[in-house]
């Protein structure tokens, strides 16, 4: 049993202390970190802990970009035009670097329909946002995002990359941060990995972990030897060479 990307309050904790409870043979791996915010009681709080020189940058990023036009902010939590407006941000992120390798949410019929089911349902629990920037009336950045426990997660975003020196995508955060913290949001989740643009952002992050559960049996505790003991000890034996080799 492989269970993958588990946050330290993760409840697959408890299935691994059964396991090894009942002799099962369980082995970790660390995987990626995840950047989130801790929300402050004000925007001005979170902006103190902000460097400065990143404030600047969004303040002149932040008149390049309405040097292009008026700009305002969509907030949808569902309604009947929501798959259109879905679509409209599925197109961002056709455009951006996502198409250009071919793993947009709009070439893969499986990623569209869970994206689009799942932001039906989390409407209908009530949970559900899509923030979208807008400039003059078109969508430039949008980002996609369920909010529960006060927590923002935010699932997807991309922004027009046509727009890239404008920072639109900071913009973005920038505004969602103020809607969550007037709303009584306690945390905005970047979720995946820790990438250095969210790092701007905070320097808080989660650790995630990939759990092994092998059989109670000889072939079980012979792959668990050989994932947890013997390939790390092979991997440690051909750094050391290497590192031989090149002094």
């Amino acid at each position: 049993m492989r269970l993958t990307e588990i946050p330290p309050d993760g409840h697959a904790w408890q299935l691994e202390d059964v396991a090894r409870e009942n002799g099962f043979p369980v082995g970790r791996y660390q995987s990626q970190r995840s950047v989130y915010i801790p929300l402050p009681s004000s925007f001005e709080a979170l902006q103190g802990a902000l460097g400065g020189k990143f404030r600047g940058n969004l303040r002149r990023r932040r008149k390049l970009l309405e040097e292009n036009g008026k700009i305002s902010l969509e907030h949808f939590r569902g309604g009947p035009d929501l798959q259109a407006r879905l679509e409209e941000c599925f197109a961002i992120e056709q455009s951006g670097w996502k198409g250009r390798r071919g793993e947009p949410a709009n070439l893969d019929r499986r990623i569209h329909g869970f994206y689009s089911a799942l932001a039906r349902r989390a409407s209908r629990e009530g949970s559900f946002s899509l923030f979208r920037l807008m400039l003059d009336g078109r969508p430039i950045a949008f980002q996609y995002g369920l909010t529960q426990n006060g927590i923002y997660s935010l699932l997807m975003t991309s922004y027009d990359e046509s727009l890239r020196d404008c920072g639109p995508g900071h913009f973005l955060v920038e505004e969602v941060v103020k809607t969550c913290i007037e709303s009584g949001q306690r945390e905005f989740d970047f979720l995946g990995c820790d990438l250095e643009w969210k790092r701007a952002w905070s320097s808080t992050s989660r650790q995630h972990t990939w759990l092994f559960i092998f059989r109670d049996s000889l072939r079980g505790r012979f792959l668990h030897s050989m994932k947890f003991k013997l390939t790390p000890a092979v991997r440690r034996l051909r750094a050391h060479w290497e590192k031989g080799e090149k002094s």
